[in-house]
Formats: structure tokens, sequence, C-alpha cells
């Protein structure tokens, strides 16, 4: 089995699952714009770390947060492999209260 393969799948199940949440939570899809977002942020943590639960988790987050970033629940060398830095958190968080 080729193990590059199986990251993709999960990475592709991952981003579904972003869909899914995002849906359950607005009552309609994300627009489009946002998968590409997703699937470079997905991609780039998976590369920080080989932790596939936290990255699920955390995009499963971000979108129950109207938010294609992910960030909750990462470690410090996945947020500095996505750029996610401690204002930017707190800039999505401000976001998202107040849309």
């Amino acid at each position: 089995m080729d193990l590059r393969s199986t990251d993709q799948d999960e990475h592709a199940d991952m981003v579904l699952e972003w869909i899914d949440a995002w849906t359950d939570l607005t009552g309609q899809p994300p627009d489009n714009f946002f998968l590409p977002l997703v699937m470079e942020e997905v991609e780039k943590s998976s590369q920080a770390a080989r932790a596939l639960t936290r990255i699920r988790t955390a995009a499963l987050l971000a979108a129950y947060h109207r938010s294609w970033t992910l960030h909750h629940g990462l470690r410090a060398n996945e947020l500095e492999a996505l750029g996610v830095s401690a204002a930017r958190q707190t800039a999505i968080g401000v976001w998202n209260r107040c849309s």
C-alpha cells in the first residue's frame, strides 16, 4: 500500500468532513472559494506533524467557527507551519464572533 495515497485519502476525508460540519452549522455548503484554502491548510499541517487526529479535529472546529483556518487544538510547530500567529488566532476568533 502506498502511504502517500493513504495520506491523500485522509486529507480528502478531512476536507469532506469540514464541508459537512460547515453545512450542518449553516444549512448550506461553504463557498467553493474556501475549498483550496482548507486543502492547503490540511496539507501544510500534516507536513508539520503526523497527528492526523489533531488535524481532523482542527478542521472540524474551523468549520464550526465558519473558518477555513485550522488552529484550534494544534501544537506550536503545526501552527508555525501554517503561519498562524497568536494575533491571527485572535483576529479569527473576533471575526467568528462578529459574523
